[in-house]
């Protein structure tokens, strides 16, 4: 008993909007991670009444806003910038939000500059 985890049961689940419903894809579409917490800790981890042991319900995003000069904001988000699944974005943020790993937030152009990892140049269509 000593040796027995909570989150070697317990996983928030993240089901992939609209696909999860198909058996075949949802192992490909959807993620998991071992996460601990119950309905009383600071880290909410309730569980669904038909799957006693799978997180389905979780705080997605987090931020903390450094209001100080110092402007040290951070935030994590659960799975990725990017929702379509062939994506390196698509889950690159779940194992920080697994190990609650928070990532600067850039709020200075030079900053923005330098993170960036492309650009987009949205020009209107002429006519």
């Amino acid at each position: 008993m000593t040796r027995w985890r909570w989150d070697a049961l317990h996983r928030a689940v993240f089901p992939h909007s609209g696909l999860d419903s198909v058996a075949s894809l949802r192992a490909l579409l959807s993620r998991s991670v071992p996460t601990a917490g119950d309905w009383s800790t600071v880290n909410v981890g309730t569980v669904a009444a038909d799957r006693r042991y799978e997180q389905r319900s979780v705080a997605g995003y987090r931020e903390i806003v450094d209001l100080s000069a110092a402007n040290d904001s951070r935030f994590l988000d659960a799975l990725g910038e990017s929702g379509h699944f062939l994506s390196r974005h698509y889950d690159d943020f779940l194992s920080d939000w697994a190990a609650v790993r928070y990532r600067p937030m850039r709020m200075e152009r030079a900053a923005v500059e330098r993170g960036a990892v492309g650009h987009v140049r949205l020009e209107p269509r002429h006519q």
